[in-house]
């Protein structure tokens, strides 16, 4: 079963893969409700969501069995999981990429709980970290998340797992230092990717002692810090959530998003 694990330099805790899933569930329920198109018929939202997709892409490919309603639905299954080559939406030319719209949304909308959520579910398995000094805060953070059932508790009777171990190897006195992020599915940590060159024989990595792997890995850490300086501001990649696509200004702020090169 797949697993994010918290690491210290010395000790490391788990909660169950299932909670990621979670995560994404949260943060695209919220960034449906906002954009509100399941219902099309004369739906200014959905007219420009359609308008955005390229004339190219399988969901305008001409089919008489797709109503307008389908087509919302379609659409709004298209805009959840797409990725990777799958454009989606676009604005003159530029693609608007929608993982990074899903997650901007849950952070302009959510409680801290639910920035937490959205936070790790975008950058978990690239090893986001909270330095030492924000440990107690991210542990309360955990702890009012799962107090109002945003983030959700372990189960003794199930093999999920929630968030105990975590907010205790958060608040542990002996292993201090940064806590970073990995997810089992993906690169683990410390990775070799991260290191100053990457070994010739993957056995080589092993032979770098356990505690120069963590000091080489951390030092190329950038971007992924979870920190209480930015928390209500920060946003991923293109920095656009579906408020900016439904608001009355929208074209604005997606050109201005094409001039400051984010998309």
């Amino acid at each position: 079963m797949s697993r994010v694990t918290f690491h210290t330099k010395t000790a490391q805790a788990e909660i169950g893969g299932a909670e990621r899933h979670w995560w994404a569930h949260l943060c695209w329920r919220l960034t449906n409700g906002v954009l509100d198109i399941a219902d099309p018929w004369r739906n200014d939202a959905f007219d420009r969501l359609w308008a955005m997709v390229p004339a190219g892409h399988h969901l305008k490919a001409p089919d008489s069995r797709y109503d307008d309603r389908t087509r919302a639905g379609r659409l709004l299954t298209a805009i959840h999981v797409g990725s990777g080559r799958d454009v989606v939406l676009e604005h003159k030319g530029h693609r608007i990429d929608t993982f990074g719209l899903i997650l901007n949304t849950a952070l302009a909308v959510g409680s801290d709980a639910v920035r937490l959520a959205a936070r790790l579910h975008g950058s978990c398995e690239i090893h986001c970290w909270v330095e030492d000094n924000n440990r107690e805060w991210l542990a309360g953070l955990i702890e009012e998340g799962v107090a109002t059932g945003v983030l959700r508790k372990s189960f003794p009777d199930s093999n999920h797992r929630g968030y105990d171990e975590v907010i205790k190897l958060l608040r542990h006195p002996e292993h201090r230092g940064p806590v970073v992020t990995s997810y089992s599915v993906s690169e683990f940590w410390p990775g070799v990717h991260l290191l100053d060159r990457q070994p010739t024989d993957p056995e080589e990595l092993y032979d770098i002692p356990p505690g120069e792997r963590w000091d080489r890995s951390m030092y190329k850490q950038q971007g992924a810090e979870l920190k209480p300086d930015d928390w209500t501001s920060f946003r991923f990649g293109h920095k656009l959530s579906a408020l900016d696509v439904i608001a009355v200004d929208w074209e604005a702020r997606l050109d201005k998003a094409i001039a400051d090169r984010r998309i």
